[in-house]
């Protein structure tokens, strides 16, 4: 299996690596970075591939859809697992994300928790609102999201699908709905899903209110509110 870092941050590839290495089990580490060629950049790549990993800059800032592209095209005849460069691995759902797939799923979700430093919440923010972050609540059904998300790459190509580049997120702007979408046409073209219900990918998104003083409200949820547009079209392969 290949595990597929689509970043942007820097800091968070640097800050995560080893931990995310150490969770593996004879996966393969990649880190697709979507930026311009710069020293700091290719300073992080070589730490990357003497840790283990590989990582590959972009060259230009294309956005997240077209990132996930490149691993299905140049990665097609393997089981994927996507990881957000803010997302800390725990090596059980890296298993339990192979498992599935050895299982004959095509696409696999993750459920997604706080950090574990995140002992109380914040006031402004009740579980009700963990999608508007990124997190999924400790119980229940979950909806498979972008940032840990497993991917039959062969049957993907086999259908001719991609990820919308119109709905990408690109660099740190949070408004996205590639991943929704993606797995809705998966779904579509008949992909089997299953949720890794033992899997725990930990995104560090940390909530804060615009203004404390107001009340709780999901509109105060600033720099970490994801939207998601159902919408996509499927997009023939050779466009990818």
């Amino acid at each position: 299996m290949v595990v597929a870092v689509c970043a942007f941050r820097l800091e968070n590839v640097r800050r995560h690596l080893r931990h995310n290495l150490d969770q593996l089990n004879g996966d393969e580490y990649v880190v697709l970075l979507d930026r311009p060629v710069t020293p700091e950049a290719e300073k992080v790549a070589t730490q990357v591939n003497e840790a283990g990993g590989t990582m590959r800059i972009l060259g230009a800032t294309r956005g997240l859809s077209a990132s996930r592209n490149t691993v299905l095209r140049e990665w097609a005849d393997r089981h994927v697992l996507f990881v957000d460069d803010d997302v800390r691995l725990e090596a059980s759902a890296v298993d339990a994300v192979r498992a599935a797939f050895r299982a004959g799923a095509h696409v696999v979700g993750a459920r997604l928790r706080p950090p574990r430093e995140l002992r109380r919440l914040p006031w402004f923010l009740s579980s009700g609102q963990f999608h508007l972050v990124g997190w999924h609540r400790d119980r229940g059904d979950i909806k498979i999201w972008g940032a840990c998300m497993g991917v039959d790459a062969d049957f993907a190509r086999r259908q001719g699908l991609t990820f919308d580049l119109d709905l990408s997120r690109t660099g740190v702007n949070l408004q996205s709905g590639e991943d929704t979408s993606f797995i809705a046409l998966m779904k579509e073209a008949g992909a089997r899903e299953l949720p890794a219900a033992r899997a725990r990918g930990r995104p560090r998104c940390r909530p804060r209110p615009a203004h404390p003083p107001l009340p709780p409200a999901p509109g105060l949820l600033a720099g970490c509110v994801r939207r998601r547009d159902g919408t996509s079209r499927r997009r023939d392969s050779a466009r990818s």
